[in-house]
């Protein structure tokens, strides 16, 4: 129910709008430790949707509703899921991230 019939902004359905589209996007990439920038702006809106679609297609059998807080959920799962994931890797292997060392010339 939408404040009882009263108009909404347009500048908080453009704000809910482009956080809908990048929010889970930016977390998964993130997590998975895609450097910041214009690559992880423009891949944002695909994992969004990427994020989006596993969510409806996991809560459909379970009887679940699709809808912003299922996406809300499993956004925030699955970027947890990512960086656990990131660093049990890390720390099995013993190596470092190849982004975060630097090998120096001289």
């Amino acid at each position: 129910m939408l404040l009882d019939g009263a108009p909404v902004p347009d500048s908080a359905v453009l704000a809910v709008a482009v956080a809908v589209a990048y929010v889970p996007g930016l977390v998964l990439l993130t997590a998975l430790a895609v450097p910041p920038g214009l690559v992880m702006v423009a891949l944002a809106p695909a994992a969004s949707v990427a994020v989006a679609v596993l969510v409806a297609v996991l809560v459909a059998p379970v009887g679940l509703p699709f809808g912003p807080v299922a996406l809300l959920v499993a956004t925030a799962v699955l970027g947890v899921a990512a960086v656990a994931l990131r660093r049990a890797r890390g720390s099995r292997t013993g190596t470092q991230n190849s982004r975060t060392s630097v090998p120096v010339s001289r």
